[in-house]
């Protein structure tokens, strides 16, 4: 019996999750007595979001879009990757973007994202950024990724 399962929960009557989770209870009990697979494509979708879900949301015409990039260090200290580092936030700062990256001795990955609330990163901020990596000397084997989701990476 499935609810033995839930019992530890300690849900109240009051509790959101008791009401909105019976039905789904009922759902997979009523299955699992059928002999039915429950998987996600037995899941319908509701209705359409409202505009105020969808920018919460960051979807549709409130998508945000981004791209990654990574390269190999070529520098053996930190003071040489100095100036790497400042000529890459000057190109943040004029470009208005956002990076979000990390770094080991050797490898360097980022993200890139319009520092805008609902901005989205184009394809002239990409090839402005390509075209700023390829001048560099400090990096090398430099791969930059299509334009994705930023929020959910499709």
């Amino acid at each position: 019996m499935p609810f033995k399962l839930l019992s530890n929960l300690r849900l109240s009557p009051n509790n959101w999750i008791n009401r909105a989770s019976k039905p789904l209870l009922n759902a997979l009990h009523w299955a699992k007595n059928q002999r039915i697979p429950v998987t996600d494509t037995n899941v319908t979708t509701a209705k359409p979001r409202s505009k105020r879900l969808r920018k919460k949301l960051y979807v549709d015409e409130f998508a945000v879009t981004g791209f990654g990039f990574q390269g190999r260090f070529v520098a053996d200290s930190d003071e040489l990757l100095d100036p790497f580092f400042d000529g890459l936030v000057e190109l943040m700062n004029t470009r208005k973007l956002m990076i979000v990256g990390g770094t080991n001795e050797e490898l360097f990955e980022a993200y890139l994202s319009s520092s805008d609330r609902y901005g989205s990163a184009t394809e002239d901020d990409r090839k402005a950024v390509i075209e700023w990596l390829d001048g560099q000397t400090r990096i090398t084997d430099v791969t930059v990724a299509e334009l994705s989701d930023a929020y959910y990476g499709e």
